[in-house]
């Protein structure tokens, strides 16, 4: 049982960095490091929110809630870059 647990998490885990750093890349290929580490520091920063408060209850969930709108707030209003193929 553990295994399959923690090969979900694994798929689950890479299946979503991965492309969300190769997105970032494409859309400004010459601040590929810089774009990647803020990324993961996003990424180890929520992991340590949510560490604080047990499994993400109370505190993080309005909080994560408020990133999530933010974010689409901004998606909404900065448009869409095409990416070359």
């Amino acid at each position: 049982m553990a295994a399959a647990v923690v090969a979900v998490s694994g798929v689950l885990s890479f299946g979503v960095t991965v492309p969300m750093q190769q997105l970032l890349i494409a859309l400004a290929p010459g601040a590929g490091p810089v774009l990647t580490s803020l990324y993961q520091s996003a990424a180890h920063l929520a992991v340590s929110a949510a560490a604080v408060d047990g499994w993400g209850g109370s505190a993080v969930g309005p909080l994560g809630a408020g990133f999530v709108l933010a974010a689409a707030v901004l998606t909404a209003t900065g448009g869409r870059r095409r990416l070359d193929p």
